[in-house]
């Protein structure tokens, strides 16, 4: 006798001749017809969604009856036996899955919040709506076959939207979604001042989730409602257009600009004066100030400012001449009187080394310093050697014994 090494199988000719209907929506009921189809134990639609024998609406030698899978997609027909090296059948044309479909889109523009319509058809196959810039809506305000209605996220943005099925196919709209904008009609108070609140006015300006000042600086939102905006004036802003953000990312600029109020100067007070002494200026709007320049090149910080006054001490090195006020913006006002630069009379340091050490002959620049008679070092050193000794300069060997660290100088007219 002759026998195999491997079991001989004998299988039916399992065929599927057809299908109908050739396009369904999930969960429809379609039919499959062929032969030996009672040997079937498994029928597997496109993205791997099967539907076990147990499932079959109903199954003969020659016809099988199966609901279309929810998360089923546009594909093949696969039919499978069961076993562990299964019988696999092919449809010969895919079956097509039906989509959701969109011919309308309103209100455009859409503000942000509000209820947007969408019709079509089978949309209530629609599992998740994502806009453009990627916010994502899965619960409807209502849902049918011809249309649904969602409420519009607070950052959506232009452009098409994306519905996704149970199977997570996508279908984009042909028509773009509009987002509003904000409309400004005024802007109060103008000039304005920097740190003080001002209030825009217009509509949708509920939308706006940030302002933007001369020279792009961010204000602070205070209050906010459709019809008024109330901002807090960056410090820093200079006069410009005001400009409003949405969280949808699109903006509106105002057609105005918006002035900026700068210090101004009524009185300075003495005109004459010396290095280092204290000088008064009076006006409105001073406490916009952060520094004064004078003439010479020189600048100071003021020791006190007020609305009404601004007090700084006069730098040495500074010349005759009109002094410039810097507000916080940097905005500049310069003053209609010149100071008048007295000489002093009282000797005064400009410049000296940060360190040095004992038995170097250090530097010691000022002004009126020819009036020095003793120069004296930490622990109550005297210098003893002297270099020149000039108006505006005295050289000094610093003393062996001096103490090292840091320390003072003493100087003594």
């Amino acid at each position: 006798d002759i026998v195999t090494k491997t079991p001989l199988t004998i299988s039916e000719p399992i065929a599927l001749t057809s299908f109908s209907p050739e396009k369904a929506r999930p969960g429809d009921k379609i039919t499959l017809e062929g032969t030996y189809l009672n040997l079937i134990k498994e029928v597997i639609f496109a993205n791997k969604k099967s539907v076990g024998d147990s499932a079959f609406v109903s199954q003969s030698k020659t016809k099988i009856e199966v609901n279309v899978p929810s998360d089923a997609q546009t594909g093949l027909i696969v039919l499978s036996n069961g076993l562990a090296e299964p019988i696999l059948v092919e449809s010969a044309s895919a079956l097509e899955v039906t989509l959701p479909a969109v011919s309308a889109i309103a209100p455009t523009p859409v503000k942000a919040g509000a209820v947007l319509t969408m019709e079509g058809t089978d949309l209530d196959l629609t599992k998740e709506i994502t806009f453009n810039g990627g916010s994502k809506v899965t619960s409807f305000v209502s849902q049918t076959a011809a249309k649904i209605e969602l409420t519009v996220p607070a950052d959506a943005k232009d452009g098409p939207l994306r519905l996704a099925a149970a199977s997570l196919v996508e279908v984009t709209t042909t028509q773009a979604v509009e987002m509003k904008v904000p409309a400004i009609s005024g802007i109060s108070p103008n000039p304005a001042k920097n740190g003080s609140d001002i209030t825009v006015t217009g509509a949708d300006l509920d939308l706006v989730t940030g302002v933007t000042f001369g020279g792009g600086k961010t204000g602070a939102i205070q209050s906010s409602a459709a019809d008024q905006l109330t901002v807090k004036v960056p410090d820093d802003a200079p006069s410009g257009a005001v400009a409003l953000h949405t969280a949808a990312g699109k903006s509106v600029t105002s057609a105005a600009t918006l002035t900026m109020i700068k210090p101004s100067i009524s009185g300075i007070s003495p005109l004459d004066i010396q290095f280092t002494k204290e000088l008064t200026i009076t006006g409105s709007d001073l406490d916009l100030v952060t520094k004064v320049k004078f003439s010479g090149g020189t600048e100071a910080t003021p020791t006190s400012t007020a609305a009404n006054e601004v007090k700084v001490d006069v730098p040495v090195g500074t010349a005759s001449g009109p002094v410039t006020l810097v507000a916080k913006n940097g905005d500049e006002v310069t003053s209609a009187g010149s100071l008048n630069i007295l000489p002093s009379t009282s000797a005064t340091i400009t410049a000296m080394p940060a360190q040095a050490k004992p038995g170097e002959m250090i530097n010691i620049e000022g002004e009126n310093l020819d009036e020095i008679t003793t120069v004296i070092f930490p622990l109550n050193v005297p210098a003893t050697m002297f270099g020149l000794k000039l108006d505006n300069l005295i050289q000094v060997i610093v003393p062996t014994d001096a103490k090292k660290g840091v320390g003072t100088l003493t100087l003594i007219t």
